[in-house]
């Protein structure tokens, strides 16, 4: 019963409540929807509103006109870094910009995060995805957008660096920081053990790394070493 007091009864609780005619809240709701339709690549659309007052109530209608939408034309891959261009060009057709396809905002940003995991993957521990920009050309061509991608390059440099993987140590104990001075250490095809109190194969545990070195880095070793590790179910926490 308050319920219905508050907030009305079943049919009153449908949909939005009333709110105040608000002209330009209707214009901002007009620039919202084109710049929707500029993500979709419909970079000609036209949306206008009609507004229809009585009874002191205003109806309002959004006419949308969305008009020839624009394609992916020219590609281009700009970056300073040779070893880079050439790594993005051997996996060109992993690429999820092909040309002829319709323009969208969201593949863009796929795209970004495919050539960021792409670098993690091979070497570019310091590389991240603000490296990486999109120029958007839409008078290239007629409804077409050429599109540039853009590597950037860290400050006072001419390439990313690559790193290898130097060491790989394994604290078994970590949770018993207070013994630490009574760790040993055990080594095993070129992984250093350090535990308080052997009660594990070393070999077992080394067939589960994905790290070996030396060999490049590459973020899909740690997140598969991490996965292989938690399938044993003997470790509460595991942190690489």
């Amino acid at each position: 019963q308050k319920k219905i007091l508050q907030e009305g009864n079943v049919l009153m609780r449908y949909g939005e409540p009333p709110a105040i005619y608000d002209s330009q809240q209707s214009i901002a709701i007009e620039q919202r929807l084109l710049a929707y339709l500029y993500t979709k690549g419909y970079f000609k659309a036209q949306v206008n509103s009609e507004v229809k007052l009585r009874d002191q109530k205003a109806t309002v209608t959004y006419q949308i006109e969305e008009n020839q939408p624009y394609v992916l034309g020219e590609l281009r891959l700009n970056t300073s870094d040779k070893a880079i261009e050439k790594l993005l060009q051997d996996h060109q057709q992993q690429s999820l910009l092909k040309k002829g396809d319709q323009y969208n905002q969201e593949v863009l940003y796929q795209e970004r995060e495919r050539i960021d995991k792409l670098l993690s993957n091979h070497g570019y521990f310091s590389f991240n995805r603000q490296y990486i920009r999109f120029e958007v050309d839409t008078s290239a061509a007629a409804d077409a957008v050429a599109i540039e991608t853009m590597i950037d390059m860290p400050a006072a440099s001419q390439a990313h660096p690559v790193f290898e993987i130097d060491r790989v140590e394994w604290d078994v104990d970590a949770d018993q920081s207070e013994e630490a001075k009574q760790e040993h250490d055990t080594h095993h095809n070129g992984v250093t053990f350090k535990h308080l109190k052997r009660q594990f194969r070393p070999s077992v545990l080394a067939s589960k790394l994905a790290l070996c070195p030396p060999q490049l880095y590459r973020k899909q070793d740690l997140i598969e070493t991490q996965q292989r590790l938690s399938r044993l179910d003997i470790f509460k926490h595991i942190y690489i």
